[in-house]
């Protein structure tokens, strides 16, 4: 029976050699779980008695039930003493396949971890330097009268005299939004994300053309709706050419945004060109066979008028 029990004997051994391990890695991912628990419960503690989370409420970000700042960091906490306990324990196990990567994982957690918290710091301070620019800034636009000028250009809900949205309040949104980038886009540097990196450095290369874009749409907007009460307002029956007129501002300053955006500029272009020309054409008809009999009694009265002149020259 040596043949037989001499394999079990062997595998029996190498267990309960192996046991004192596996209860020393049971062991330590207990007392982890513990200790990190009490670390996630000090760490929030401590964070909400310094008043962190009414920082999230300035920043405008809304904090819903253990979604605080506290909370998160606390978990973050909660997740790197267990990973640290978790990784003691494959080491304890002796199995080098797993514990070698494992340990290699947490160096370099630890290592980024300066730079993350860096980031964050960045990002939260950007946050709430673009709320507190933005509602300045909005203030003080709404107290120059700016948004009782333009509210009659400014887009309505339906059977409502004021408008969805005010000047003041656009501008706020811009500058929150423009700022916002910026600073994501220093942390995402901070971070050493190379490809974060250059899409970052992209989109704040291409932000002024977009920023004037955004511009001309405005002013074209505001000048379109002026042009289309002017014209209303000496002729009330003039809706056509009042309409007409607002489209003609607005289509302009579109092709003028897309082409300050660099989206198809020769498309663009050649689609101006041909509108221009079809608008023209069409006028051109439309005066020909409209407007023939108005065109020869013109052009009639001009003749008949030179005429006269010229008999009466004659005549002196």
């Amino acid at each position: 029976m040596t043949s037989v029990s001499a394999p079990l004997t062997s595998m029996v051994t190498i267990f309960l050699n192996f046991l004192p391990n596996i209860i020393a890695a049971i062991i330590i991912i207990a007392f982890g779980a513990f200790l990190s628990k009490l670390v996630k419960q000090l760490v929030v503690k401590a964070l909400r008695k310094t008043k962190l989370d009414t920082l999230q409420e300035k920043c405008g970000i809304e904090a819903k039930q253990g979604s605080g700042f506290s909370d998160v960091i606390g978990a973050i906490a909660y997740a790197l003493v267990m990973i640290v306990f978790v990784v003691a324990a494959t080491q304890v196990l002796n199995i080098p396949s797993i514990s070698d990567p494992a340990t290699s994982m947490v160096s370099q957690i630890f290592n980024v971890i300066p730079s993350v918290f860096v980031a964050i710091v960045l990002v939260a301070f950007g946050i709430f330097l673009a709320n507190l620019v933005g509602n300045l800034l909005e203030t003080v636009l709404s107290g120059t009268g700016l948004d009782q000028w333009s509210r009659g250009f400014m887009p309505h809900e339906e059977g409502s005299e004021e408008p969805s949205v005010s000047v003041s309040h656009v501008v706020n949104v811009i500058v929150k939004v423009v700022i916002d980038i910026i600073f994501v886009v220093a942390a995402i540097q901070i971070l050493n994300i190379q490809v974060l990196t250059n899409v970052g450095t992209a989109i704040i290369g291409y932000m002024p053309a977009v920023l004037a874009a955004v511009l001309v749409l405005v002013v074209a907007w505001i000048g379109g709706n002026a042009a289309e009460k002017a014209i209303l307002k000496s002729n009330p029956k003039a809706s056509g050419v009042a309409f007409a007129t607002k489209a003609a501002v607005i289509a302009l300053a579109v092709f003028m945004a897309l082409s300050q955006l660099g989206i198809a500029e020769k498309i663009i272009n050649v689609l101006f060109l041909v509108m221009v020309a079809s608008v023209g054409i069409a006028f051109a008809i439309s005066f020909g066979i409209g407007g023939r009999d108005w065109a020869k009694s013109t052009l009639e009265g001009i003749s008949k008028s030179t005429e006269d002149q010229l008999d009466d020259k004659g005549s002196h």
